[in-house]
């Protein structure tokens, strides 16, 4: 059961660090201007995107594979564990998409005269 619960830690850690922008940022030129700064941020969520789009695609099909399967230890179905998978990539993309509106929104702003 150990197993189990720290995978969907891992999970949830991750989910938590997409949201809060911690998890796939790395500060390459941190004096950059906003706008600058935002264009990047964009360049990585897509990359950060393209990976979510694998979990939830392949953690679908683990799901399928683990429908019928029961942990013989933890008495639970497979399907509880497997499905960390697809939700941490479907969160994923949601909290991307609202990073993703920040940035445009920090594109469009007139730079200061």
């Amino acid at each position: 059961m150990a197993r189990f619960l720290f995978i969907w830690m891992i999970m949830l850690g991750a989910m938590i660090g997409i949201r809060d922008g911690a998890h796939f940022d790395v500060d390459l030129w941190p004096e950059l201007k906003p706008r600058a700064n935002a264009l990047l941020r964009i360049v990585s969520s897509v990359f950060v995107l393209m990976f979510a789009l694998v979990f939830i695609w392949y953690g679908i099909k683990f799901v399928q594979f683990g429908w019928h399967q029961d942990s013989e230890l933890a008495e639970m179905p497979m399907t509880y564990i497997f499905i960390a998978w697809p939700l941490s990539g479907l969160t994923w993309v949601l909290f991307l998409g609202e990073r993703f509106l920040q940035d445009l929104r920090t594109l469009s702003e007139e730079p200061p005269a």
